[in-house]
């Protein structure tokens, strides 16, 4: 593997790293308990990497947000080919009543 595909190969993975622990810290903690000092140690990465990528931390909940409905988008239609309407209607039901 070439350095350049190398070094996007480390990115795309930091990144996924960063908003995987972002999104777990979040969840356990609450969005203001946590540090982006504390989603870099958690996660592994350069305390400046989580920076270079999500500026803010409203950059990297906006990010995790994306990332988490796109998987669900995935999954949606999965569910949706295979006869499982009623899991779409029980994730938002969860999601409002946890609100």
């Amino acid at each position: 593997m070439r350095n350049k595909e190398k070094d996007a190969a480390q990115i795309a993975a930091n990144k996924q790293r960063i908003l995987e622990e972002g999104f777990r810290l979040f969840a356990q903690r609450g969005i203001e308990s946590v540090t982006m000092p504390q989603i870099a140690q958690v996660g592994g990465v350069d305390r400046s990497s989580v920076y270079r990528y999500y500026p803010t931390k409203l950059d990297l909940v906006v990010a995790i947000s994306a990332n988490v409905w796109q998987k669900f988008s995935q999954e949606s239609y999965a569910w949706l080919a295979i006869g499982c309407q009623h899991r779409i209607i029980f994730f938002f039901l969860g999601v409002y009543y946890s609100c």
